[in-house]
C-alpha cells in the first residue's frame, strides 16, 4: 500500500526525521526490531543504540571471554570456599561453564554492559545512588526476558522498544515514574537498568526496521495533565 505524501509544514527535529500531519501532530521515525529465537538482549541494545549497531557474534565473543575469566577466577580459589560462596555447601554444587548465556541466545547484564560501554552508554541500577546523570533510557528483564525503553526527541517522549511488541509504542507517565523509581512499568518483579552517557541518535529517515509514530503533542499534554 502506497502511503500518501506528507503535508510540507514547519516543524522542529524530533530525535530524528518528522513531519507534521495536522495541527500539534509529529512523526516519529523509531528503531524496533522484532523478536528471534531468544535474543532478547541483543535486540534491547540496538534499539538502545536506535540502529542495528550490536551482533549476536559480538555478544558470544564477549560472553565466553567474560566466562572464561570468571572460570579461572573460581579455578585459582579452594574448592571449600567456592562451594560455601557459590551454593552454601556441598549440596548441588555445579560450576556452570557458560553463565553469561544461554542456550536460547540470551545474554547477561555482564555481556550488555561490556558491549556498552566501548560505545558510550553506561547501564546502572535504577535508582542506585551511582546514578548521576538524568537517563535517557532503561534496560529491563523481567520474567526472563530483556527490554528497552528510550527517550526520543526533545518533548520527553518515552517509547517501549519491546522486542515482543508488534510495533513501538509510547508510554505513559505513570509507566515512565515506575522505571525510575526501579519498577519494571509493566509490573511484577524484575531488574532496571537505567542507561546513560552518550545517547546516540534516532533514525533521520525511513529504512528496514525504523517504524512512524504519530504524536499529537497537543492531546498527549492534556492526557499527562489528568
Amino acid at each position: 500500500r502506497t502511503q500518501a505524501p506528507f503535508e510540507q509544514a514547519p516543524s522542529a527535529i524530533m530525535g530524528g526525521s518528522h513531519s507534521a500531519t495536522d495541527a500539534g501532530t509529529i512523526q516519529l521515525l523509531v528503531y524496533h526490531e522484532p523478536q528471534r529465537q531468544g535474543l532478547c538482549g541483543l535486540h534491547a541494545a540496538n534499539a538502545l543504540m536506535q540502529r542495528q549497531d550490536i551482533s549476536q557474534s559480538e555478544l558470544n565473543r564477549v560472553a565466553a571471554r567474560l566466562d572464561k575469566a570468571e572460570n579461572r577466577l573460581i579455578e585459582h580459589r579452594r574448592r571449600n570456599h567456592v562451594l560455601h560462596k557459590v551454593t552454601g555447601g556441598r549440596a548441588g554444587f555445579k560450576l556452570e561453564r557458560d553463565r553469561n548465556r544461554s542456550s536460547s541466545g540470551d545474554f547477561s547484564i555482564q555481556v550488555l554492559r561490556t558491549a556498552l560501554e566501548p560505545r558510550g552508554v553506561r547501564l546502572l541500577a535504577a535508582g542506585g545512588a551511582d546514578c548521576g546523570w538524568e537517563p535517557w533510557g532503561f534496560l529491563v528483564h523481567r520474567r526472563g526476558h530483556w527490554s528497552a525503553v528510550r527517550k526520543i526527541g526533545a518533548h520527553d517522549l518515552w517509547v517501549d522498544l519491546d522486542s515482543t511488541l508488534p510495533r513501538p509504542r509510547l508510554l505513559s507517565a505513570q509507566e515512565v515514574h515506575l522505571l525510575f523509581a526501579g519498577v519494571p512499568h509493566r509490573g511484577g518483579e524484575g531488574l532496571v537498568f537505567s542507561v546513560e552517557g552518550a545517547a546516540p541518535p534516532s533514525p533521520e529517515k525511513v529504512r528496514r526496521g525504523v517504524f512512524r509514530l504519530d504524536v499529537n503533542l497537543q492531546k498527549r499534554s492534556a492526557a499527562l495533565q489528568r
